[in-house]
């Protein structure tokens, strides 16, 4: 089972590994569980620590959402996810979005979470119960597990 966690003001949060393969970029990333997100995004805030070079980005859509326009760039990606009950990693293949960072550091993109996306969580069974500070994932379809001993 993989265990997520909520925020200060109750938003689900779950840790996991992003491997760029193009970039050999690999960082741990807390991603905002969101069943609203169609693909797995990364933001500004995460992508500027790992070091991802945005302007060797290519493949760029224009995504709409709650907060407006923003553009993004697809990028084949690894995603890993530990099993601390069963010791292993669930990993999968995806093509995530990055973020093309606003100007200015105020500007919303660059302040946001990255988002784990029904890419994902579709492939996934979730139990969330605030109440009880409850939040696990069991997955239903991965690319790959590895033993993690």
């Amino acid at each position: 089972m993989i265990l997520g966690i909520f925020g200060p003001t109750g938003q689900p949060f779950i840790e996991g590994y992003l491997t760029l393969p193009r970039f050999d970029i690999t960082r741990t990333i807390t991603f905002l569980v969101d069943t609203g997100a169609d693909a797995t995004c990364i933001h500004p805030r995460d992508g500027r620590p790992a070091g991802i070079p945005f302007d060797q980005l290519r493949d760029d859509i224009v995504s709409r959402g709650v907060g407006g326009r923003a553009t993004y760039f697809r990028e084949p990606a690894i995603l890993e996810f530990v099993d601390g009950e069963a010791r292993t990693i669930h990993g999968c293949e995806v093509t995530v979005n990055i973020a093309k960072p606003g100007e200015r550091a105020t500007d919303a993109i660059n302040t946001i979470y990255s988002l784990l996306g029904r890419d994902i969580i579709d492939r996934w069974r979730m139990v969330y119960d605030r109440s009880e500070g409850i939040l696990e994932f069991t997955v239903r379809s991965a690319g790959a597990v590895l033993d993690s001993e």
